[in-house]
């Protein structure tokens, strides 16, 4: 497993042994599929989730979090699960933001996934 520092590490080291709990996935849209609807229900926000939020989209921007040779591309989603809580951004050109509410709703390739370690 990666060691992390500071910051976030997002390791594909022992794919075989991702915890779901404590993971993230790299997907893109799939150009050739369909669209999807539904109803959002938005989650629930507690001050601990919006901060390792915030954390976790600084050490993207900021930080080599991949164990692996990554250049992102435009409409990247990176999502993230961890402590109880999911998070999703959007690799818009410059930097990730956070996805909006309906990325989820475009078809998409699961690029690579692995463990997180903070």
């Amino acid at each position: 497993m990666c060691d992390a520092t500071y910051h976030i590490r997002l390791c594909t080291c022992g794919e075989g042994q991702i915890d779901e709990d404590r993971c993230w996935r790299l997907i893109r849209t799939d150009p050739d599929g369909e669209m999807l609807m539904g109803l959002i229900e938005p989650p629930m926000h507690t001050i601990t989730s919006i901060y390792l939020g915030y954390k976790l989209l600084d050490d993207l921007n900021g930080c080599e979090v991949f164990d692996f040779d990554y250049e992102p591309k435009l409409g990247d989603v990176i999502e993230i699960t961890l402590e109880g809580n999911e998070f999703a951004y959007e690799y818009t050109g410059t930097k990730f933001t956070k996805a909006p509410i309906d990325y989820h709703f475009s078809h998409t390739l699961s690029v690579v996934r692995g463990s997180v370690s903070v």
